[in-house]
């Protein structure tokens, strides 16, 4: 680990805090989502809030934050199992539903790699860097949906958002061989955290009571700072 690590930790649990709020603002919704074979779907809801709310003060304080992020993994790893697979196995899927389960699996990965088990640390690289790649080739194939979008004011915007799909797609694919990849960790990482702040912060100020808004950033915000994560449990290695 580097000294990366605190503030990555801490950085990912900011998102969590959020997360559960809306699942407690937004019970009847939320719960919705929960599979209809499931009895007290609202319970499951103010309970996975409650789980959520739990793992975003550990990691933020440090107290059992790797216990936490253990937790959240498989949390979220049942989500992906239990709620991703049935929608997307569903008659009408979309580009959306795909978006929103890698986007799980990349928040499953960065949870793995912040208990600092080795073995969950490899788990959680390859399920990060996985999801990277795929979320960087939509900025091929859907830019109108994506994963680190490019802000409505910036020029040219289809050749940035073939740009950064570029530099994702490339940066996780060096990560998953192993070629320089704690470079191009840091180069995803940077460029993730320049897209929330560039793209999504200047939204959440205009728009603070917009609950979109903030499901979208926090999702922005805790991908990039799963990329910093990475960043810190590939310690000083040559990569």
């Amino acid at each position: 680990m580097t000294t990366l690590y605190k503030p990555s930790r801490i950085l990912f649990g900011i998102p969590w805090i959020v997360f559960a709020i809306q699942h407690f603002m937004y019970s009847e919704f939320v719960a919705t989502l929960v599979p209809p074979y499931m009895p007290a779907r609202l319970f499951w809801a103010y309970l996975a809030g409650g789980a959520m709310m739990a793992a975003g003060i550990s990691l933020i304080t440090g107290i059992l934050a790797r216990t936490a992020a253990l937790l959240l993994g498989i949390m979220l790893s049942i989500f992906i199992l239990q709620l991703h697979t049935a929608i997307l196995s569903s008659s009408t899927v979309t580009t959306q539903n795909w978006t929103r389960a890698v986007q799980d699996i990349s928040l499953a990965g960065a949870a793995y790699m912040l208990t600092g088990k080795p073995w969950l640390v490899r788990i959680g690289r390859f399920l990060f860097a996985g999801a990277i790649v795929f979320l960087g080739m939509q900025h091929a194939m859907r830019i109108d949906f994506v994963t680190a979008r490019v802000p409505d004011y910036f020029p040219a915007r289809m050749i940035w958002d073939y740009f950064i799909g570029g530099i994702m797609v490339v940066s996780a694919a060096c990560i998953l061989l192993n070629l320089k990849a704690r470079f191009a960790a840091t180069v995803l990482a940077g460029l993730l955290l320049l897209i929330f702040v560039a793209g999504q912060l200047p939204g959440l100020i205009r728009e603070p009571h917009n609950p979109l808004r903030w499901t979208t950033g926090m999702l922005e915000l805790a991908i990039a700072a799963g990329a910093v994560v990475l960043v810190a449990v590939m310690g000083n290695r040559k990569s």
